[in-house]
């Protein structure tokens, strides 16, 4: 949720930079839009910079309170032989749940889904070239793309995770299913199949954050917390992250190598993106009603 509070009000702040510096270019007093948003971003990373330096002081002088300076030392200097176990244990539990065919089909539906929600980074883009909207109404849509990610988790995780088995399965296919047709519909637009107005396809943005979201964040997190308990539900879940993060680079790359102010070069990414939302779709129901099957 913070994550995606963050997304949202990003994306609001760059639009109204954009617009403002915009409006001041039609007057002939500002040369460049984009320069001040670099200005703006680069002043931005003084606050997240102060605030880590401002509550690591803060916890350094509680920890200092409360234990003598010589007490103060690491787990991993205290206990070498805890933390060699540990790590050991979290190893043996990946390789032994490796084995299984829900491991997998998590890893590929997570991997499909780390795509579909670097997509974020290309909504003000495909917005500008694909529907003609200025770039501050773009960054709007990419501003709604991460409300509705987090409307989604706000609303959604909690009773996902408590729902039955079939439940999951249905709402898991109802929401992928949704991203696959927000693709399909994306694909008519590119190729001129059917036209979208740019209302149309900052809701089908909207649509696709939301239905995303709950798919990609709980059931992998809720499988490397059942599998791995506390000590290595985190080694599962770095073994999905190490997959996606891979697959998102090449995506990333591919997606702006693109020539993207012509319509037609969006096709081959949204052709790309529809097969991972379908691929997700599968694989995820498969790995729900295959978990605690041996």
């Amino acid at each position: 949720m913070a994550g995606r509070v963050g997304n949202a009000f990003s994306f609001f702040t760059f639009a109204y930079v954009l617009q403002w510096t915009q409006q001041r270019q039609m007057d002939g007093l500002v040369d460049s839009s984009w320069r001040l948003v670099f200005w703006v971003s680069s002043l931005m990373q003084l606050i997240p910079l102060a605030m880590f330096t401002w509550f690591d002081r803060v916890a350094s002088r509680q920890d200092g309170e409360h234990s003598p300076p010589h007490e103060i030392i690491t787990a991993e200097a205290q206990y070498p032989s805890q933390t060699s176990s540990s790590v050991n244990n979290s190893l043996r539990v990946l390789r032994s749940e490796s084995k299984t065919i829900a491991f997998w089909m998590h890893l590929i539906s997570r991997s499909s889904l780390m795509i579909i929600a670097s997509f974020l980074l290309f909504v003000p883009s495909y917005m500008t070239n694909a529907f003609g909207m200025s770039t501050s109404s773009a960054a709007r849509v990419g501003s709604l793309y991460a409300l509705g990610s987090l409307l989604s988790v706000s609303f959604g995780a909690k009773r996902f995770s408590a729902s039955t088995k079939k439940t999951k399965i249905i709402s898991s296919v109802t929401l992928l299913g949704s991203l696959f047709g927000c693709c399909l519909l994306q694909l008519a637009h590119i190729t001129g199949t059917m036209h979208i107005s740019p209302v149309g396809g900052a809701v089908s943005m909207f649509v696709w954050g939301v239905a995303f979201s709950i798919p990609f964040y709980i059931p992998p997190s809720m499988y490397a917390l059942r599998q791995g308990g506390r000590l290595s539900s985190a080694t599962i879940a770095d073994a999905f992250d190490l997959v996606g993060f891979i697959l998102l680079a090449w995506f990333n790359g591919f997606v702006a190598s693109r020539q993207q102010d012509i319509l037609m070069s969006w096709y081959s990414p949204f052709v790309l993106l529809t097969g991972c939302s379908l691929v997700s779709l599968v694989s995820l129901v498969t790995a729900l009603a295959t978990e605690g099957c041996t």
